[in-house]
């Protein structure tokens, strides 16, 4: 056999295949029951080969009727490997383990199960034997399933993200988990200013047997003994930032990350010392953990399990910003991730229904958009003054909203309406308070005090009618819930789809009884038209977990866009 001379088993097994070649195996992991996964070891060469469930011992082995002759310095190698971590073939893997193999380089591992990209990568398995959460309120059934991962991961030392899509309940399978490791140590949720309010409305509903403190403001404590009276703390990435020392001196059971995409860039302060907490187990929630780059993925994964990531440099070699890339991360970190879709487990959220609104661009408007064309600015600060110039309050969209309105108002809904910029928010806040008089219409953007903003969505939800709430999608589009609301109108379209669902999610979650309905505005033949048409190939690109879809255009991008003019088309008519 290739020089080696080998002593053949036995002369009664005239019937054996002689292998010609030593038996070199790699690992598969293979999923049972639940999706549970195991380990197997198979020839590398012929995956249809023998599938062991103990490695061999001696220097042949007979599987069926072939022969193999063994390399017994790789089998005693990948033995030793894998009793260092405490994994035996044949047996169920914990998710430290399988998180090991997935992403050690000198071992050749396959996963039998083809896991989607990151963005579309589901929860594995359900847990049997969970405690039941001690919260008051009823988890659905994939809550339930993602509840019972948390706690299972905190048992192993080991982070989640928690990924669901917009509208699922990501927080309350958070409060689930707090309360269930309530008894080994304080926890800290870290959340945007702006949806800190939420966070402890939350958590006073759902459990009102956890001891709650706001640390924030200039009236918070300096004692980190402070802290540790309390069985959850709540506090903002900022407050964090200038409070460090106090964090840092307590060992916590949970550290939770709301929009966890806040630290997607490594190098920041904020992201820098989130990672110095103490902990058990650190959640990153968000919808979005990919916005711009694979690289965002591993600032967060370096949070949740820094001790299995290569470094930065490394990654950034190994996995560019490409599909097949994303896909390949996906699989390695679905052990500790939980993403479920609303089309995959909300089958009871009533009908939603997306209407594009084209405009005609015509009248002042052309020729004010044509004179921004040709004033010779940099193509950036063009397409900007073009997004304003779209978004102002013209006849015609202000025509459109208005038979949008009659319609939900006459079906007694309410109404939220998204515009990017502050002149548009005044603008419309005013128009709907002098054609809709004696109605609720109120306004959350960047200048609406964090504390205010819930008091607001609360009088919102609590008007007995009809009733208007303006929004700045960055200010108001993420971790606030407004199932009051089921009509969504996007005055302007957004660069960044995710921007745009995030808004749209706000209304259509768990908890909208009410068919929804979200209606999109763009003038025709503009760079709102262009947006518009771009966003379907970025939700594409999203689902691969490559959301190429920064806050800014690209060159090329940009010079099509300025190639658009309404003019031609509005002096033709």
């Amino acid at each position: 056999m290739q020089g080696i001379d080998v002593r053949r088993p036995s002369s009664d097994l005239p019937g054996l295949d002689l292998s010609m070649s030593p038996l070199d195996l790699s690992l598969q992991i293979r999923h049972g029951h639940n999706d549970v996964p195991f380990l197997v070891a198979v020839p590398s060469d012929d995956p249809s080969g023998p599938e062991l469930t103990e490695l061999p011992t001696g220097d042949q082995l007979i599987h069926a009727d072939t022969w193999y002759f063994v390399d017994v310095e790789q089998t005693m190698r990948l033995s030793s490997q894998l009793e260092a971590h405490q994994i035996r073939l044949g047996s169920t893997l914990s998710d430290q383990a399988w998180l090991w193999l997935l992403w050690q380089q000198d071992l050749e591992v396959v996963d039998s199960k083809t896991h989607p990209a990151i963005n579309t990568a589901a929860a594995s398995g359900t847990d049997d034997g969970v405690p039941v959460p001690e919260i008051a309120g009823r988890l659905y059934p994939y809550q339930t399933d993602g509840y019972g991962k948390l706690l299972r991961l905190n048992h192993q030392g080991i982070g989640c993200l928690l990924a669901d899509e917009m509208g699922l309940g990501k927080t309350l399978q958070v409060i689930a988990t707090l309360a269930a490791v309530r008894d080994t140590g304080p926890s800290l949720v870290v959340c945007p200013a702006s949806t800190m309010s939420n966070w402890l409305r939350e958590l006073r509903r759902f459990a009102p047997q956890l001891s709650c403190l706001e640390h924030r403001g200039q009236f918070r404590s300096g004692s980190p003994a402070t802290l540790r009276l309390y069985d959850v703390v709540v506090t903002t990435y900022e407050t964090l930032n200038r409070d460090i020392f106090m964090f840092e001196a307590t060992k916590w059971s949970i550290v939770a990350l709301d929009e966890a995409q806040y630290i997607k860039n490594g190098s920041t302060s904020r992201s820098q010392n989130v990672k110095r907490l103490p902990r058990v187990q650190g959640i990153a929630v968000s919808g979005t953990p990919i916005e711009n780059s694979l690289t965002d993925l591993w600032s967060i994964s370096e949070f949740v399990a820094p001790q299995f990531l290569p470094k930065f440099e490394d990654f950034c070699a190994q996995f560019p910003d490409e599909t097949w890339a994303a896909k390949e991360v996906g699989r390695r970190v679905a052990p500790l991730t939980i993403r479920r879709t609303v089309d995959q487990v909300a089958d009871d959220l009533p009908e939603r229904t997306d209407t594009y609104f084209p405009i005609h661009c015509g009248g002042p408007l052309a020729h004010e958009y044509q004179s921004i064309l040709t004033a010779g600015e940099s193509p950036l600060a063009t397409v900007t003054r073009l997004r304003v110039a779209c978004a102002s309050l013209v006849p015609e969209k202000l025509d459109a909203l208005g038979s949008i309105l009659e319609g939900a108002f006459a079906r007694n809904d309410k109404v939220i309406i998204f515009a990017p910029f502050t002149e548009t928010i005044d603008g419309l806040l005013t128009h709907a308070r002098q054609n809709f008089p004696g109605i609720f219409v109120e306004k959350i953007d960047g200048r609406t005090n964090v504390r205010d903003r819930q008091k607001i969505i609360d009088e919102f939800t609590g008007y007995g009618e009809h009733a208007i709430l303006v929004l700045n999608p960055r200010a108001a589009g993420v971790g606030i819930n407004i199932q009051a609301a089921n009509v969504v109108v996007h005055w302007s379209p957004e660069w960044n789809p995710a921007i745009i669902d995030q808004a749209s999610a706000r209304a259509y979650r768990r908890g909208q009884a009410k068919p929804v309905f979200v209606y999109y505005f763009y003038f025709e033949q503009t760079v709102e038209e262009y947006m518009i048409d771009k966003l379907s190939g970025k939700r594409e690109l999203s689902a691969a977990g490559l959301t190429a879809a920064t806050d800014t255009p690209e060159i090329s991008e940009l010079k099509s866009m300025l190639s658009m003019s309404p003019v031609e088309d509005s002096d033709e008519s």
